[in-house]
């Protein structure tokens, strides 16, 4: 409402600075208010008939031009429409009005008398609509602008929302737990065992402290954290669990979201019943279509696992930020998640 009043206020002023320079380059003097009084309202209503003509035709062309796509092109076409649009709400007006009083040879006469001042008043109203314009795209990409941060602030809180929600699992008590209980139970059988433990289990949790503000890690470096998470879990399930990595090396050197290899194979883990006569066994490579393919058999479901679906969720938002390729999730004979090389370049996709 408020740039309803403020549009009204602007036309109005226009309408009227256009009558008063009218009627002084025709008289040489300002007019006498009481005497022109009763065109005052004639003006003010062409000055907003015109001058909300050329804003409609402003917006239509954001709808069929945007400024963004071809910038002359829009300018150009927007001066066109916009003086053609102003000039027609003005003179038809206008004409129609003096046609109630005069015949067209009348008519005529009076254009040809006046064609000096309108003359100036159609070069005047061009370089009006010019600065119009000229602000109308200054306005257009500030908000444009302004939009876009706003959208790259939103999609770096909502990252760091569901990097946040890996480090918490991560952090888990619950995993917490496993790990020094494992300790403990090794610390009295095997002390070399035991130190490698604790080695690696640091080396897990250092991973995780370090990468939890960064939007992307190398996949090397995750590969490596991968295996020592592994470890922890061999010590655990022995020969119940086999994990086979092959990666060429080309490969390593792309990008993955940072926890996105543990969760898969922690995912692995928690949904199947291990053991030495059923051993899980899951494999990390390249499949055909040259996308990372992380799979695995299906044994037994525990009767006490929760949803999948949960932590496949936060993957395929995360990689969301970074490429429109889809993650491909085959349950089939193997649970298999097919998620796609990314590349330190890569543009990022806003959300909204």
């Amino acid at each position: 409402m408020r740039k309803f009043w403020l549009g009204i206020l602007i036309n109005t002023v226009l309408g009227l600075l256009f009558y008063y320079y009218a009627y002084y380059g025709q008289r040489g003097e300002i007019p006498d208010l009481i005497e022109s009084g009763w065109y005052i309202p004639g003006v003010i209503f062409l000055g907003n008939l015109a001058g909300w003509g050329v804003f409609g035709i402003s917006r239509l062309l954001n709808k069929i031009i945007a400024w963004e796509r071809n910038i002359t092109l829009r300018l150009v076409i927007e001066l066109i429409l916009d003086n053609i649009v102003a000039l027609s709400l003005i003179f038809l007006p206008f004409s129609a009005y003096q046609g109630l009083w005069m015949n067209a040879e009348e008519l005529g006469y009076y254009f040809t008398l006046h064609q000096e001042i309108i003359t100036k008043l159609v070069v005047i109203l061009f370089f009006t609509i010019f600065i119009y314009v000229i602000i109308d795209f200054t306005v257009y990409s500030y908000f444009q602008y302004a939009v876009v941060k706003i959208q790259k602030v939103q999609a770096t809180r909502k990252q760091l929302e569901l990097q946040f929600e890996m480090l918490k699992s991560q952090l888990s008590p619950h995993y917490l737990f496993n790990c020094l209980n494992t300790i403990s139970s090794l610390l009295y059988k095997d002390v070399d065992l035991t130190e490698n433990f604790i080695r690696n289990f640091a080396q897990t949790y250092q991973y995780i402290l370090d990468t939890n503000n960064k939007k992307l890690v190398k996949l090397e470096n995750e590969v490596e954290f991968v295996k020592a998470y592994i470890f922890l879990l061999k010590v655990r399930f022995d020969e119940g669990l086999k994990v086979d990595i092959d990666l060429p090396s080309e490969v390593l050197k792309t990008e993955i979201p940072p926890l996105t290899l543990q969760l898969l194979v922690e995912n692995a883990v928690k949904h199947n019943v291990i053991s030495e006569d059923a051993p899980l066994q899951v494999s990390i490579g390249m499949n055909k279509d040259k996308r990372l393919a992380i799979s695995n058999n299906k044994t037994r479901v525990p009767s006490d696992t929760s949803s999948f679906e949960i932590g496949l969720k936060n993957i395929k938002r995360r990689y969301g930020y970074f490429t429109k390729l889809p993650i491909q999730v085959i349950n089939d004979q193997l649970f298999t998640v097919n998620l796609p090389l990314l590349s330190e370049n890569q543009p990022v996709t806003i959300l909204n």
